[in-house]
């Protein structure tokens, strides 16, 4: 199976530190304590709030800033990673880049994304669920059954062309840079890998 870890270092070097910046949806949003931050390592301060129940930690401004190791990963893993169901993905770099999608863009929108992908593919029905969800039957029926170079081909293909959707996209050379690195990455990594029994 796919490995949650395998991409963390990925993901935050491609991430900046503390962010306010205004162009970000994420500004509406901020630290409630008039700092104007909003994000800080790739991460929301909602993203943040809302995660700390189920990652254990309590969401205070001062934490947020602090960031640590830990709870980043707790988040990125509880709310990404499992969001993509990347502990059942049989191909590291479909697992891959599913999450960083999930990461940039949220899971509904990866599991968007990804249905149409697997429907580019030839994939007539695709598990009647909520067309957002990525469920494990999804996983099971469609992502490990799908040709991984073909279904990676399409993902990348569908997620450009959701970037370049995005009305009054900032930093879109940064965005699409970061796409073309984790592609290739993902391209290293399409054997399939043992499952759990």
């Amino acid at each position: 199976m796919a490995n949650h870890r395998k991409l963390i270092d990925f993901i935050r070097g491609y991430e900046g530190g503390l962010s306010k910046a205004l162009t970000d949806n994420a500004r509406k949003d901020p630290v409630p304590d008039g700092s104007g931050y909003h994000t800080n390592q790739g991460i929301t301060w909602a993203t943040f709030r809302y995660m700390a129940k189920a990652c254990g930690y309590t969401a205070t401004p001062a934490l947020f800033y602090q960031m640590p190791l830990d709870i980043w990963t707790k988040i990125y893993k509880a709310g990404f990673w499992d969001g993509i169901k990347g502990d059942l993905i049989s191909v590291q770099g479909i697992a891959d880049y599913l999450v960083d999608f999930a990461w940039a863009s949220g899971p509904v929108t990866a599991g968007k994304y990804l249905r149409l992908a697997l429907l580019d593919l030839g994939f007539a029905k695709v598990d009647p669920v909520p067309a957002r969800v990525i469920t494990p039957d999804l996983v099971r029926n469609y992502i490990n059954k799908a040709n991984p170079a073909a279904l990676l081909a399409a993902l990348d293909k569908r997620r450009r062309a959701f970037v370049e959707a995005i009305p009054g996209t900032v930093n879109d050379k940064g965005w699409f840079r970061r796409i073309t690195d984790l592609y290739q990455g993902a391209t290293k990594n399409l054997a399939a890998l043992p499952l759990p029994a």
